[in-house]
């Protein structure tokens, strides 16, 4: 294994219905399984995760990891990087597949030396009817996905859903901060670092796409959302203050905050949004159920 060019690194909780197909599509790469490993980390999954994860054991690229309890998807993934060989590191959320050409896409962009990451795209699979949610989750103007291929982006829409970073890179910056326990913030914290050393390395690929396998509805999105709003908003904010009106901090206590998103036009674009579909009309509602959680944190 002394090749290895890709670390996959796979943090699962609870997934016990979904890692066979993610773990079948990044095994079925175009790449020789030389050139990658698959590390998958189980982060105290309380259902069958661990024993799906298991029926992989017996790949010679793939290395499995259990942590004693749940610690957070900051502490999973961290661990997949102290475990990790290769010189570029990619990062996939446990309810998605990808295509056998997706280690190829980011292998061919990062020849490029300049770009030190890339977020790859993301879409509904195939057959599934979209939901509210999903027309305003796969827009074309949502995320990454406004800018062209080779144009340089800024650390509000670099996740770690679907992405590829050069190791050293995080040597660097250091890795994900463990205090962030619950959905939320970790990807925007490591993004900024990652920025701020290299402001002009983080591209988007529409060529390495996943297919996102959690499909939730906008009722229980903005609840996550609202609860992420509350814990670990606040806590991104107060770590970088200079960055508060790029990461949409100045929504909360200011007064044009304070006239946009109120519990009267909450209702109003709720009720809007019930009689027909808008991408707008959605975006409102989540950045709505931020600005809630953030106006009620301690």
């Amino acid at each position: 294994m002394s090749d290895i060019k890709f670390s996959v690194i796979i943090p699962c909780y609870n997934v016990e219905d979904k890692i066979d197909n993610c773990l079948k599509s990044v095994l079925s790469q175009s790449l020789d399984r030389s050139s990658y490993e698959v590390i998958v980390v189980d982060d105290g999954s309380t259902d069958k995760t661990k024993d799906r994860i298991m029926e992989f054991s017996d790949y010679p690229n793939v290395i499995i990891k259990s942590m004693e309890r749940n610690s957070g998807l900051s502490a999973a993934r961290n661990t997949g990087i102290r475990s990790s060989a290769g010189s570029i590191l990619c990062f996939l959320d446990s309810d998605m597949t990808v295509e056998p050409t997706w280690l190829e896409t980011f292998q061919f962009r990062l020849e490029d030396e300049n770009v030190v990451g890339i977020i790859g795209d993301c879409k509904l699979p195939n057959g599934v009817k979209p939901n509210k949610l999903d027309h305003y989750f796969y827009s074309p103007i949502r995320g990454a996905r406004q800018f062209k291929e080779n144009e340089s982006l800024g650390f509000q829409w670099f996740l770690f859903n679907n992405t590829a970073v050069r190791s050293h890179i995080l040597e660097k910056v250091g890795y994900f901060d463990e205090n962030y326990t619950s959905y939320g913030g970790e990807d925007t914290d490591l993004a900024i670092r990652i920025w701020e050393s290299y402001p002009n390395g983080l591209r988007y690929s529409s060529k390495a796409c996943s297919e996102h396998h959690h499909q939730r509805s906008l009722a229980d999105f903005c609840r996550t959302m609202e609860h992420y709003g509350k814990n670990n908003f606040p806590r991104l904010i107060n770590a970088y203050p200079k960055y508060k009106k790029h990461l949409g901090g100045d929504w909360i206590h200011s007064i044009k905050g304070y006239l946009i998103f109120n519990p009267l036009t909450g209702l109003f674009v709720s009720i809007l949004n019930s009689l027909f579909t808008s991408y707008f009309l959605v975006r409102f509602q989540v950045i709505y159920a931020v600005v809630k959680g953030a106006r009620n944190s301690v």
